[in-house]
């Protein structure tokens, strides 16, 4: 087990919103999840990573008052 953190970057003009990952294992693939009500999750972003960080912008949470991440490592 690995702890993940989510640094939020903070919304871009458009209002997309920006997201740092950190602590993840290189060379795994990571899925980031979004949700509104911490039951039903959506995959917002796919990522590979080779170092023990990535970036991710959610270009859809302009369309949500708010919304909840997490991070999944693929296994």
């Amino acid at each position: 087990f690995r702890q993940l953190t989510i640094q939020p970057f903070g919304k871009s003009t458009n209002g997309a919103f920006w997201m740092n990952v950190t602590g993840v294992l290189p060379g795994t693939t990571n899925f980031v999840e979004a949700s509104t009500d911490l039951v039903t999750w959506k995959c917002v972003s796919t990522n590979y990573s080779l170092s023990n960080s990535f970036s991710v912008k959610d270009n859809t949470a302009t369309n949500f008052h708010r919304r909840f991440y997490r991070v999944r490592q693929a296994r």
